[in-house]
């Protein structure tokens, strides 16, 4: 861009400042603000983020006085550049008294001057007594938004312009200071701080625009008596408690802070947005308790117009299948069924909630259906027609199924959608057994749903607001955050804040959260599981050959294969390429060896194999089993759709067991035949049977058929089995694992074998750690290499 003017310096504006440093070697541009405070950009006084201790010079080209002030940055006037790119913000105070002929700029703001063309004056490195150029405001764009495009035509703005003033030609105010510039071949381009953004960051700005009018925020007068009424806490009055309370307000308002500790009319002219000002009432009144003070300050809020934050708005969702199921419960319901008890039903449901458009007719499926259509959109609808039912009514068979159905399909939301929003953010990236961990202990132990399936964050998060809360005590999602906070390293004080926030706006107090986080500081860490998974596939060709895989596991979300062979091999060949493996696992990865685990998936006809017995060399040869927990798991399982229901039911009630019981054991002498089998499987559809126990060894047979107890326990979904191999020692057998399930839950029976396995006398071969078979079966982690594809034979010549 070229200049248009060059102008001696009574042709600037009286609020033009020019600034150097204490060499005179003019810096740049700035704006006069107010009679002391001078504004520009961080980068014009300094290129570090450290404020700067030095004075600068500053003069006035406009002022035909000369003269030259000192001046220097205060505390609050050091917003240097984020690394997101936001602020590059400095404000300077003069030490002196002004020229008679120099005036603050009248401010406005860059928002509503969007298409107007736009002046700036400024002192470029060539022309250091100043020079105009012209542009046009666009849009919004830069570091989130913060800043405004300047495009011009043909003039260049260009360093010593950093910090000017943009001057509106049609308002003639100073709406914004330049930040930086662009010089492309084509079309030059430069970007300004808009005044309202300004504002955000050094707040005493806010005052000095002259469109208070179009504030978004508080009237000066209204701000001032909330910052004499906030004097009164001792959460803004003490440094330690201020801080506290700063550390936990929304990003947007911290940003507006200097970096120091703010004081307390700092932080509340920075909450004057009502929506601040409520977050920072609800965090002091958290942190403090119970006060008058507290009354008297929710009546001034009242008073203001400052509400709470509402729960989402979001209209409630159905599947077509969750639909049908709502509108079959309805009409189960003799009394919907009825045309005079529904009418009557529609009639206060109306009257309770408003007009809306509903009207019984009668035919009672086309009213669930207008019923169901109409309370969709409106959240928590549905739960208020069901309060309309009276007393009576409610004892009805069929009513408590549809007020579970419908507690299940609609949440009563707890969180804001910005709250929801955030905290699956924190999460993102947290290992799924912290975060079932977390579930599992902020449940309720007997949860009547389903709990959060895949574990996912914002399926998890649905499922602990989908909980029942106890009456009197802070919400579940509380237990479950703090848990996961406990168990992370990283992260834990992001997680912590959000608890802080969410619960201040539940009008919560810090003594009733407290006790959940001190009874999860103790918690032990969760070290994420290894596990080497090997499969063995059975050969559709001879069935005395296998496919060896394997894949090495950190977690549940991270698989490698490290062996996927398509040649079948004999069984002794397959145990011995097993042994070379655990070279590679422990070439690829580092892991605790308290958490690794072997898991080998094997069809029927290798149930009966004692795979712990396997070997495996380093200087020496020694059992896997003596080494590292081994479990099997079922070929047929992983691989069959029709047995995975039943599985995952079983699954995660021993998942959901909160205490010890011998009675989830089922014990049978031996594998027996068809009728143990259906004897079995009809034992333990049972919801208290978890463990299916055998006292001898399983049989050799290549399929599931004909069925034993085996078969019978993977059809009720059982995903605990363990059998001694030595039918001599059942007794001995029974007598072990009764003991273990009548102090210990179910899933720590994996632990409990692996420790007798490392412990077995090598000399005793009736030792029940060498003569014990365990098959467990997590329907959290399926082998995704394995269940999406099986291993074959190569093709023969000839095939296709």
């Amino acid at each position: 861009m070229t200049n248009t003017a060059v102008v001696a310096g009574r042709s600037a504006p009286r609020w033009q400042v020019r600034i150097a440093s204490t060499d005179g070697t003019v810096l740049g541009s700035g704006v006069l603000v107010s009679g002391r405070h001078i504004l520009t950009c961080a980068h014009v006084l300094h290129r570090s983020t450290v404020r700067p201790e030095a004075a600068f010079q500053v003069d006035f080209p406009r002022s035909t006085s000369g003269t030259v002030l000192r001046a220097q940055v205060p505390e609050d006037g050091w917003l240097p550049q984020l690394t997101t790119g936001q602020r590059d913000i400095a404000v300077l105070e003069l030490d002196d008294d002004l020229p008679a002929d120099v005036a603050p700029a009248r401010l406005g703001r860059g928002e509503s001057c969007i298409g107007n063309v736009a002046r700036v004056y400024g002192h470029p490195t060539r022309i250091v007594e100043g020079v105009w150029t012209h542009g046009t405001i666009a849009d919004t764009s830069g570091p989130h938004g913060e800043w405004m495009q300047l495009v011009g035509d043909r003039e260049r703005i260009e360093q010593g312009f950093s910090g000017g003033g943009v001057i509106d030609s049609l308002s003639g105010r100073v709406v914004g200071i330049v930040v930086a510039a662009y010089e492309p071949l084509d079309r030059p381009a430069a970007w300004m701080i808009p005044m309202e953004v300004v504002a955000r960051y050094w707040l005493r700005l806010d005052t000095l625009l002259n469109d208070n009018s179009k504030v978004p925020g508080l009237g000066e007068e209204t701000v001032a008596g909330f910052v004499d009424m906030f004097t009164n806490f001792r959460s803004l009055v003490e440094d330690d408690r201020r801080k506290w309370v700063v550390d936990r307000l929304p990003d947007a308002v911290r940003l507006r802070l200097p970096e120091r500790t703010p004081g307390a009319e700092t932080v509340v002219r920075a909450c004057r947005e009502p929506h601040h000002l409520r977050i920072l009432a609800d965090l002091v009144e958290f942190n403090e308790g119970p006060s008058p003070w507290s009354q008297r300050l929710e009546r001034l809020l009242k008073q203001h117009g400052v509400v709470a934050a509402k729960v989402s708005d979001a209209p409630d969702r159905l599947s077509a299948e969750d639909e049908i199921r709502l509108h079959n419960a309805l009409l189960a319901l003799g009394k919907f069924q009825n045309t005079s008890s529904r009418q009557d039903y529609f009639r206060l449901f109306v009257e309770r909630h408003g007009d809306l458009p509903l009207e019984p007719t009668e035919n009672a499926r086309a009213d669930a259906l207008a019923l169901i259509r109409v309370c969709l959109p409106i959240p928590g609808a549905l739960r208020q027609f069901l309060d309309v039912f009276p007393h009576v009514d409610r004892q009805e068979a069929g009513f408590d199924e549809l007020l579970l159905l419908v507690e299940s399909l609609f949440l009563e939301r707890l969180l804001t959608d910005a709250e929801r929003e955030e905290l699956v953010r924190l999460l993102a990236g947290v290992p799924a057994e912290v975060l079932a961990d977390g579930y599992r202990r902020a449940a309720p132990p007997a949860d009547p749903h389903d709990g959060p399936g895949v574990v996912r964050p914002d399926r998890i998060i649905a499922a602990v607001e989908r909980c029942a809360q106890v009456p009197g005590k802070p919400p579940r999602i509380f237990s479950f955050v703090e848990c996961v906070a406990a168990r992370q390293s990283q992260g834990a004080e992001a997680l912590q804040r959000w608890s802080e926030r969410t619960a201040a706006r539940l009008r919560l107090y810090h003594y009733e959260l407290q006790p959940i986080r001190d009874s999860m500081a103790s918690l032990p860490e969760i070290v994420l599981e290894s596990a080497l998974v090997i499969q063995l596939a059975p050969d559709a060709m001879d069935a005395d050959l296998f496919l060896l895989a394997a894949t090495l596991h950190r977690g549940r979300e991270s698989e490698q294969v490290i062996e996927s062979r398509d040649e079948p091999e004999t069984l002794g060949a397959v145990i011995r390429r097993v042994d070379a493996l655990f070279g590679e696992v422990f070439r690829l990865l580092d892991f605790d060896l308290s958490r690794f685990v072997v898991e080998i998936i094997v069809p029927r006809s290798l149930v009966g194999e004692p795979v712990d017995r396997w070997s495996t060399t380093d200087a020496m040869a020694a059992p896997i089993g003596s080494r590292f927990p081994v479990v099997l798991r079922s070929y047929e399982r992983v691989h069959s759709n029709v047995l995975r229901p039943q599985w995952r039911q079983k699954s995660r009630l021993a998942k959901r067991q909160h205490e010890p019981d011998v009675r989830a054991m089922h014990y049978v002498a031996a594998a027996g035949d068809a009728a143990v089998a259906r004897q079995v499987r009809t034992t333990l559809m049972s919801e208290e049977k978890l463990v299916l126990a055998i006292g001898g060894p399983l049989g050799s047979q290549r399929e599931l058929s004909p069925p034993d107890a085996y078969a019978g326990a993977l059809s009720a979904g059982i995903a605990y089995m363990v059998w001694v191999r030595d039918g001599t020692l059942a007794d001995r057998f029974r007598d072990a694992i009764s003991e273990v399930l009548r102090t210990m839950l179910v899933r720590e029976l994996p632990a409990v074998v692996a420790d007798w396995r490392m412990r077995a006398d090598e000399t005793d071969p009736t030792d029940l750690g060498w003569q014990i078979s365990l098959l467990v079966c997590d329907e959290d982690r399926i082998p995704m290499q394995f269940a999406s594809r099986e291993l074959r034979s190569p093709t023969m010549k000839g095939q296709p």
